[in-house]
């Protein structure tokens, strides 16, 4: 599933307008009285009264219309992420999680919390999930591996700054981005970078990255390895520094 249907995606921007507007009540405004009858030699007194009544007119503020602008950039970017993940078909998954007879995952969420922050558990646009975290073959799996036969797109799965852009033989075309409070995510095997990602740059929730590939020194099929890491940046190892993170141990 890529994302939310347009009708329920224009429901969640509806629902959110109004929660934004009544969970910040405008001031009480005073109550205008209706301009007092004059003579007509006294025209400067009823434009006084005029003055007052446009100044006493509600209007919106700009923090409030710029919060709701946020408001809504949110939801666009949150739902680009599966709501439901599936392990894939006729596929023998290592460290697979819990899943129902139609072999989706139970229990499965979009974000978990990690360090306080929301991080998304699959930051693909569709794909299937061909290998849990764990050992694997005798050696540790770090992360998870997300399969989609087709080139599709991979998002940042929080805000962040990229850390890392680079190639190397057994991630391929791979990113690693901070995502703030000691938290960051690896993306590997990318097919290629999307346009204006270089080390230093600020990603948004949601922003596609790159594509799922399936570059590297040796034959792999088309998927995103994704590894959720913790800790402090090495200079020296850089992000090999970090402990991985079992995103789904972190499901209700």
């Amino acid at each position: 599933m890529l994302s939310y249907p347009r009708r329920i995606r224009f429901l969640l921007v509806f629902a959110t307008f109004l929660l934004t507007t009544c969970a910040t009540p405008s001031p009480p405004t005073k109550q205008i009285q209706p301009p007092p009858v004059v003579a007509k030699n006294t025209s400067a007194s009823v434009r006084s009264n005029s003055v007052h009544a446009i100044a006493a007119a509600p209007s919106l503020k700009p923090s409030r219309l710029h919060q709701f602008m946020r408001n809504l950039a949110a939801i666009e970017q949150a739902t680009v992420f599966p709501a439901t993940l599936s392990l894939c078909p006729r596929m023998t998954i290592s460290n697979a999680p819990t899943a129902d007879s139609h072999r989706r995952i139970t229990n499965y969420r979009p974000f978990v919390d990690v360090n306080g922050q929301q991080i998304a558990v699959a930051p693909v646009e569709d794909g299937c999930l061909s290998s849990g975290f764990g050992i694997r073959n005798g050696r540790p799996h770090k992360g998870i591996d997300l399969y989609h036969a087709d080139p599709v797109k991979v998002f940042a799965a929080a805000k962040g700054t990229v850390r890392e852009k680079l190639y190397r033989k057994d991630y391929g075309n791979m990113l690693v981005i901070e995502h703030g409070d000691r938290l960051f995510a690896r993306y590997a095997h990318l097919e290629h970078f999307a346009r204006g990602i270089q080390v230093g740059a600020t990603v948004n929730v949601g922003q596609t990255i790159g594509f799922m590939g399936n570059t590297a020194s040796y034959r792999i099929p088309r998927h995103l390895h994704y590894e959720v890491l913790t800790g402090d940046y090495g200079t020296a190892a850089g992000s090999f520094h970090l402990t991985p993170v079992d995103l789904f141990a972190k499901l209700p």
